[in-house]
C-alpha cells in the first residue's frame, strides 16, 4: 500500500522536517495525487468558510512538501500545454509530462538532500528549463521566506529586468498569493530579482539575478544557481569564455562549503568552463538525462 502524502504543520519548517523526500509519489499517475486533488477540490467547493480554509491548508502544506505539486497547483505551469505537432501528449499539460516530473524531483532532491559541493543537472534544452528553475526559487521561498538565492546567467544583460519582472507576471498566480502571504506584496529587487514580503528588519534581496559576465560582488546567498552561463554564441569567443571562467571561480570563492549549488546548463564544447570544471573533478554529482523528441520515454 503506498504511503500517504503527509503534510506539514509548521510554515517555516524545511521540506525534510515533515516528510521523507523518498516517500513522495514516483509519477504523475500515482493514485495519491488523484485522491488528494479530489479531497482539496471537494473542500474548496463547500460554502462553509471552515471547510474552504481546510482545503487551502491541505493544498498549501502538500505544496511545501512536493515541488512538483507546487508547480502544478500554484504556478502558471497549470496552463502550459504541449503544442508540438505529432507529440503523443499534444494538448496535455507540460507539467504532467514524465520529463517535467523527473526534473522537478531532481531539483527538489538537491534542496532536500544537499550535496557538499556543486551539482550539475545536465538536461537537454527543454523549452521551460529556466522557468522550472525560477519556479524552484518561488517554492524555496514558499517553504522558507528567509532564504536568499543568487542566480547567475549569461542571459541577464539581454533580458534586463525582465527575468525578475517576468517571474512576477508569468509564473505567479492568484492562488499562489492567496495561499502564501509572503508573495502578496512581492517587490522587484533593487537589481534583477525580487524581495518577498516578510516582517520588518534586515531585508537582503530574496532572489538576485546577475550576469555571469559581470564580476561578482561580495554577496553570500544561501543557495547559488547557474543557468545558461555558457551559450552557443560563445563558441570560439576565447575572451568571453576566459572571463566567464574567471567569474565562475570568483563565485566559488564566495561560497561556504555547505552551500547548495545547482548548475542547470546544456554542455557546449570542450572549451566550456563547466566542462573544464567537470574534467577537474569539481562537481560532486552530475545528473544526466535526455528525452525523446516528441515522445514520452526517457533514456
Amino acid at each position: 500500500t503506498p504511503a500517504p502524502i503527509r503534510t506539514r504543520r509548521s510554515a517555516s519548517a524545511a521540506p525534510s522536517d515533515s516528510v521523507d523526500f523518498r516517500s513522495l509519489p514516483s509519477s504523475v499517475d500515482d493514485p495519491r495525487y488523484l485522491k488528494r486533488t479530489r479531497q482539496i477540490d471537494a473542500l474548496l467547493r463547500q460554502r462553509p468558510e471552515r471547510l474552504v480554509e481546510e482545503g487551502m491548508m491541505i493544498d498549501r502544506d502538500t505544496a511545501r512538501d512536493d515541488f512538483w505539486w507546487f508547480c502544478k497547483r500554484f504556478t502558471s505551469f497549470q496552463t502550459y500545454r504541449i503544442t508540438e505537432s505529432g507529440h503523443p501528449l499534444k494538448g496535455k499539460l507540460w507539467i504532467d509530462h514524465p520529463y517535467s516530473f523527473w526534473l522537478c524531483r531532481q531539483y527538489q532532491e538537491v534542496i532536500a538532500e544537499p550535496q557538499e559541493g556543486w551539482v550539475w543537472v545536465k538536461i537537454h534544452r527543454l523549452g521551460h528549463k529556466t522557468t522550472t528553475l525560477l519556479g524552484l526559487c518561488l517554492w524555496i521561498h514558499a517553504v522558507d521566506d528567509s532564504k536568499t538565492i543568487g542566480l547567475w546567467t549569461h542571459k541577464a544583460e539581454e533580458i534586463g529586468t525582465g527575468m525578475g519582472r517576468g517571474l512576477l507576471a508569468e509564473i505567479q498566480t492568484e492562488r499562489l498569493r492567496d495561499h502564501f502571504p509572503q508573495f502578496r506584496n512581492l517587490k522587484e529587487g533593487t537589481k534583477q530579482g525580487y524581495v518577498v514580503d516578510r516582517p520588518a528588519g534586515p531585508r537582503e534581496q530574496s532572489l538576485l539575478i546577475a550576469s555571469i559576465l559581470t564580476s561578482p560582488e561580495s554577496v553570500h546567498p544561501d543557495i547559488f544557481m547557474l543557468d545558461d552561463v555558457v551559450t552557443a554564441r560563445l563558441q570560439g569567443n576565447v575572451a568571453q569564455i576566459a572571463k566567464i571562467s574567471k567569474n565562475i571561480s570568483s563565485l566559488a570563492a564566495l561560497m561556504t562549503p555547505d552551500c547548495p549549488v545547482i548548475v542547470c546548463n546544456t554542455p557546449k564544447d570542450k572549451a566550456d568552463p563547466l566542462i573544464v570544471r567537470e574534467r577537474d573533478g569539481l562537481f560532486v554529482k552530475i545528473i544526466r538525462q535526455s528525452a525523446t523528441y516528441g515522445g514520452v520515454s526517457m533514456s
